[in-house]
């Protein structure tokens, strides 16, 4: 996000370490992807309240879409390595849009199996309260959909920019819903009380 903005000599600093950073994170990551679609497959969907949990997994290669398209654009071209080298810049941008490309499948398919396993909690009306897990409504996919809006910049595509607009709808949507959710559990004393959190089983 800020690489763009800085001196060259410190904008190289900040695409290194972002580069490397952010590929341990993702490839870490990936251990626990693994084990949660493991989980998955043994023991079926979590309980309808914590289902909006199944979106946590969305975030990371969503971020990491973001991340590796935003360091292509803030690559300093006469600077350093890129000086020397005047075709890496365009070679490393076209690469972090394909590998995002890659990625976006991913994090797509992880993001319809959390919204189908949420849709089949709703089947059956009132087993899917609100909970705090609700929350994975949100942070995930505003990655998502950031995600998905800097590919149709990349590609210069209309139609995936009027996905990445109906994904930011849906998302608003939810967001307020989240929101008034979580005000009436309050009000109601289903959450953020004694015995009714963290400490429920204490």
């Amino acid at each position: 996000m800020i690489a763009g903005s800085q001196p060259a000599e410190k904008r190289m600093a900040i695409l290194v370490s972002g580069v490397a950073f952010q590929g341990f994170g993702f490839l870490w990551s990936m251990v626990l992807v693994v084990m949660y679609v493991v989980q998955l497959m043994e023991r079926g969907l979590p309980p309808p309240a914590v289902r909006p949990g199944m979106f946590i997994p969305v975030g990371t290669p969503a971020y990491t879409i973001i991340a590796f398209v935003g360091q292509a654009r803030a690559i300093p071209t006469s600077y350093g390595y890129f000086a020397a080298h005047p075709s890496a810049a365009e070679t490393l941008r076209t690469l972090a849009l394909f590998v995002s490309i890659a990625l976006w499948v991913f994090t797509f398919w992880l993001f319809a199996i959390a919204v189908l396993g949420c849709l089949w909690a709703l089947k059956r009306p009132g087993k899917m309260g609100f909970a705090l897990p609700w929350w994975a409504f949100i942070f995930p996919n505003v990655g998502f959909v950031v995600a998905t809006v800097d590919l149709g910049l990349e590609m210069g595509s209309e139609g995936v920019l009027w996905v990445g607009s109906a994904l930011t709808i849906g998302l608003v949507g939810i967001w307020l819903v989240t929101v008034g959710m979580c005000v009436r559990a309050v009000v109601l004393g289903e959450i953020l009380w004694p015995g009714k959190d963290e400490d429920k089983n204490l």
